[in-house]
């Protein structure tokens, strides 16, 4: 049995669809797919130096219960204000209880 008091912030999962607007132009459109409260992790500092590595290699870590609803690599996650590409999806244990995300922060987002 997981600790339900674990998933303490709540973020917000949408897909991301490229459309056309009333000019023709093109345009992403998002939608809600998902507003799980989930636990947060960040790569910490002292980890990157270790590694040698930037912020770039920085990964987010969401985990929240496992949804019904199918997550994919075309959605993004978003929490605190900040937009984050999913990099890898994870179903923890292979339990069908957990599921974590691996996020990249995106610096340029057109939608924010």
């Amino acid at each position: 049995m997981r600790n339900a008091g674990k998933y303490r912030k709540r973020i917000d999962i949408y897909k991301i669809t490229k459309s056309k607007d009333a000019g023709g132009f093109p345009v992403e459109v998002e939608t809600l797919v998902l507003s799980p409260y989930a636990e947060i992790k960040t790569t910490k500092g002292f980890t990157l130096i270790v590694n040698n590595t930037g912020q770039e290699k920085a990964f987010t870590r969401f985990v929240f219960r496992y949804p019904q609803t199918p997550v994919t690599y075309d959605m993004v996650v978003k929490y605190g204000g900040k937009v984050y590409n999913i990099e890898y999806i994870n179903n923890v244990d292979e339990a069908f209880e957990e599921l974590e995300l691996q996020c990249k922060e995106v610096t340029h987002y057109g939608t924010v």
